[in-house]
C-alpha cells in the first residue's frame, strides 16, 4: 500500500479537527440552528471547534445519540441543537428524526 504521507498517530486528529472547522464554518455562513455529526472521535474534535463545553439532552432519539442542546463559549453556537452519535447508535431513520427534530 502507497503512503499518502500521513502520520498514522495523527491522522484522525487532524482529520477531526477539520471536519470540526469545516462544520464551524458551515454553521457560521448558513445560520442553521441543528447539527449532527457522526463518529464518536469526531464529534470530540467537532465540539472542542464549536466551543461546546455542556450539552442538555432535548429528545432521546435513540440510546446513547440524542438531540441536545449545546453550551457553548461561543456565542454563536450557544443554544445550538446538535446530536453528537458515536460508533453504531442509532436506529434506522435516525438522521431523519434529528432533521425533524425528534
Amino acid at each position: 500500500m502507497q503512503s499518502i504521507g500521513l502520520d498514522p498517530q495523527t491522522v484522525g486528529s487532524r482529520l477531526g479537527t477539520q471536519q470540526g472547522l469545516i462544520l464551524r464554518d458551515l454553521l457560521e455562513k448558513t445560520g442553521l440552528k441543528r447539527a449532527c455529526v457522526a463518529g464518536g472521535d469526531t464529534c470530540g474534535y467537532t465540539s472542542k471547534q464549536l466551543g461546546i463545553y455542556a450539552l442538555e439532552v432535548i429528545v432521546p432519539i435513540a440510546p446513547g445519540a440524542p438531540l441536545c442542546r449545546a453550551s457553548s463559549n461561543n456565542p454563536a453556537f450557544d443554544g445550538l441543537e446538535i446530536s453528537l452519535k458515536g460508533g453504531q447508535n442509532g436506529v434506522a431513520d435516525y438522521f431523519v428524526k434529528i432533521r425533524e427534530g425528534g
